[in-house]
């Protein structure tokens, strides 16, 4: 019986592939865990500082909730990559670190 799939590439040894995917598969779920949780974090401090906070941080909060519902989530992603790579080689040209990040 011919196999159409050959599932020696996804051995977990050389010349498969298995090693590389499962690392590559532990690293996303490790990304999306930090990435929730930090979500969580930060939707707890929003809420803390404008239920607790005085006068100047709960507006503070309020224009941060207004301009993040306000823009669409495409353009924020897209202003996240290029201010923050920007601001990341501010950084560390700033600290004397040879800037290796590029938006190109």
């Amino acid at each position: 019986m011919t196999t159409v799939f050959d599932l020696s590439l996804l051995a977990y040894e050389p010349p498969g592939w298995g090693k590389v995917l499962l690392v590559g598969f532990m690293r996303s779920i490790q990304l999306a865990a930090g990435g929730y949780l930090l979500g969580i974090l930060i939707g707890i401090a929003g809420a803390a500082g404008k239920l607790y906070g005085n006068k100047v941080v709960r507006d503070l909060f309020e224009i941060y909730t207004v301009v993040i519902r306000a823009v669409p989530e495409l353009v924020l992603m897209l202003l996240f990559y290029y201010v923050g790579t920007d601001l990341l080689s501010r950084a560390s040209t700033a600290m004397g670190l040879a800037a290796s990040i590029s938006t190109a």
